[in-house]
């Protein structure tokens, strides 16, 4: 499954599940997260969380699974280990379930094409496993149903490796009748026992796991059977999301929303907001203080991603416009130079 435009998420990398691991990453909370080993949610303190050079610093690695940090400058510094980049492509597995044909019915033109009073039949997956709906009805344009994959399993050409996915979501599909077709014009979803993703080898060894729990997701679609724009944007919302990785770490965001729409020159701008909660139940909250942009190849062109914390303290990622999805990181104005140059 694939993100493409005009699917219920951006096309550029930030998608909302990346939004959400960058979130709890960027505060700084993504390097000590762990002490709570997984099992549970962070508490709530409802206390402002300390944002400072040394946690930051302890969280790039995390934060660059999803955009990766650079610094622009040719002096030699020593450099901490990051995972690469191809990270983000596990981090966005959640953003190819919501947005994936089998919530929205599929395509048609420019529209999302919505579910329609025929159950899909269930769907059998290239490696094994299978996908459907267990529970169906539709009634005046609007579905109720859940999705199920039971040991879904997908194969990478390139690698060999397979990913399996285990789990439910439940959503309404709501579409309004057009010409060609009912098309979607708002989807609302919940999975409070999560969905799960491993990755295995060829030979079946599991390489990686990954689970994702959200309750109250809701997507409008700004422009029904268009382009969606800056008075009508198509907005992304969840009421709680919990995250958690392959190394047990789980993170916790709520009440966050992210909205895009298309440029007249067919560009995209995305803006959002949202809290996260570090492992001791400290918040920190994230809003792009300058909107993502990209032109019309997909080339990141501005945007500016700031966290606050206690104290007015603040850490700021600033978007290197360019092919290659990256950024700078200053905290509290100081910039994050143990990190690799940009490219």
């Amino acid at each position: 499954m694939q993100v493409v435009r005009q699917l219920p998420f951006p096309r550029n990398a930030i998608g909302t599940a990346s939004v959400c691991l960058l979130l709890a990453a960027c505060g700084g909370g993504g390097g000590d997260s762990s002490d709570n080993g997984g099992a549970t949610p962070p508490p709530v303190t409802n206390q402002p969380a300390a944002i400072d050079v040394a946690s930051v610093t302890k969280a790039i690695p995390d934060v660059s699974m999803v955009i990766p940090i650079c610094r622009k400058t040719t002096t030699a510094a020593p450099e901490v280990t990051t995972k690469s980049a191809s990270g983000a492509a596990n981090s966005l597995w959640l953003v190819r379930l919501l947005a994936a044909r089998e919530l929205t019915g599929g395509r048609s033109g420019p529209a999302l094409k919505a579910l329609g009073s025929a159950k899909p039949a269930d769907v059998l997956g290239d490696c094994g496993g299978r996908r459907g709906y267990p529970s169906y009805s539709h009634a005046s344009g609007v579905t109720t149903a859940t999705l199920t994959f039971d040991n879904y399993c997908s194969s990478d050409s390139s690698t060999g490796n397979r990913q399996v996915i285990n789990g439910s979501i439940a959503f309404v599909n709501t579409g309004t009748p057009t010409a060609s077709g009912p098309i979607t014009t708002r989807i609302e979803a919940n999975s409070p026992a999560g969905v799960t993703l491993q990755t295995r080898d060829s030979a079946g060894k599991v390489l990686t796991t990954q689970s994702a729990s959200f309750t109250n997701f809701v997507s409008v679609v700004g422009v029904p059977g268009g382009t969606p724009t800056a008075a009508k944007p198509d907005t992304y919302q969840f009421a709680e999301i919990q995250y958690t990785t392959q190394a047990g770490k789980t993170y916790r965001e709520t009440d966050y929303k992210l909205t895009r729409f298309e440029t007249p020159t067919g560009g995209e701008s995305m803006s959002l907001s949202g809290r996260g909660y570090r492992s001791d139940g400290n918040y920190f909250d994230v809003s792009t203080t300058v909107p993502v942009t990209s032109d019309s190849s997909g080339k990141t062109t501005a945007g500016e991603l700031t966290m606050s914390g206690a104290n007015g303290a603040k850490a700021v990622m600033t978007m290197v416009p360019g092919s290659s999805l990256q950024a700078t990181m200053t905290v509290n104005g100081t910039a994050v130079t143990s990190v690799p140059a940009c490219k």
